[in-house]
């Protein structure tokens, strides 16, 4: 809450609305494409640390300086839901503009990365609905955004280990090569499309019974979640097709299960597990999380 806090602190004095609402731009919309995209482009090890090292000063910054400033101030976030439009706005804009920059990727983990901005850009939009169905939807996607990323970054980087390919052209049949971490890559991908059954869809209808609540953010809302969604499959789908296919039409090429790195495997079916669970536990997870914001 710490961060979520802050901005609404911040949003209601006058003279620093403006530089909030670049940092949303920069830091809240936007920051695995920032951070992500930097960390997986190759760049040398001291690099890495460096830029590690600031994205997790940044993190604790915004953790405890906003209980801080609400310490000082005594507000609630509940008191300033209500300027919460711009979070709206710029969700909505990142929703879109993200997954279509994401239809554009060739490289692998950049893609995934641009498709992480998407996916936050829902949390930022549940947020701007200024409700407390909209604040349990958001905390749902951060839940299915924690479970479904992960379990595709880390099968994306299993299925790029077998081949030695970072590019989609050069991945054909990979998940032959590394079947859970194909497994991995497709079911998340599939959970991101909103298939039912899978942590996407339910968070995707959360966010859609919030914003039938929401008054007129209700079409825009919708039109996102649509939109996305079918930005989204259109290179999930294809990715998918591509790294369970053959390298040469004809060629025979059998799956190749390789269990040495066990905590890695291991990782990615408790994230499989979670994914599901997230997607079939709708009811007992929607109460958990009504508790928890009836609490602020």
């Amino acid at each position: 809450m710490g961060m979520l806090e802050m901005v609404f602190l911040a949003a209601s004095r006058p003279w620093i609305f403006v530089g909030i609402c670049i940092g949303l731009l920069v830091w809240g919309l936007f920051p695995v494409v920032l951070c992500e995209g930097w960390f997986y482009e190759g760049v040398r090890k001291a690099k890495f640390l460096r830029r590690g090292t600031c994205a997790a000063v940044l993190l604790i910054l915004l953790r405890f300086g906003g209980e801080f400033l609400l310490s000082l101030s005594g507000l609630s976030w509940r008191r300033w839901v209500k300027t919460a439009l711009l979070l709206f706005l710029l969700g909505l804009a990142g929703m879109l503009f993200a997954s279509v920059a994401a239809l554009r990727q060739e490289e692998v983990k950049r893609m995934i990365a641009y498709s992480s901005s998407a996916q936050i850009s829902y949390i930022f939009l549940a947020l701007g609905l200024g409700s407390d169905a909209g604040m349990i939807a958001a905390c749902y996607q951060i839940l299915a955004h924690a479970m479904t990323k992960s379990m595709i970054f880390l099968g994306a980087g299993e299925m790029i280990r077998a081949p030695g390919g970072h590019y989609w052209g050069e991945l054909r049949g990979a998940a032959r090569l590394a079947p859970l971490g194909g497994l991995a890559f497709t079911i998340g991908g599939l959970s991101l499309c909103g298939l039912p059954l899978l942590a996407g869809f339910s968070a995707k209808y959360c966010i859609a019974g919030a914003a039938l609540e929401a008054g007129w953010q209700t079409f825009p809302a919708l039109f996102g979640l649509a939109a996305s969604s079918v930005l989204n499959a259109m290179y999930y789908i294809p990715a998918i097709l591509a790294i369970w296919g053959r390298k040469r039409a004809g060629e025979e090429q059998p799956l190749v299960w390789d269990w040495s790195d066990k905590p890695g495997k291991g990782t990615l079916v408790v994230l499989l597990a979670g994914n599901v669970f997230l997607g079939t536990a709708f009811g007992p997870v929607w109460e958990l999380l009504q508790q928890g914001v009836a609490l602020f």
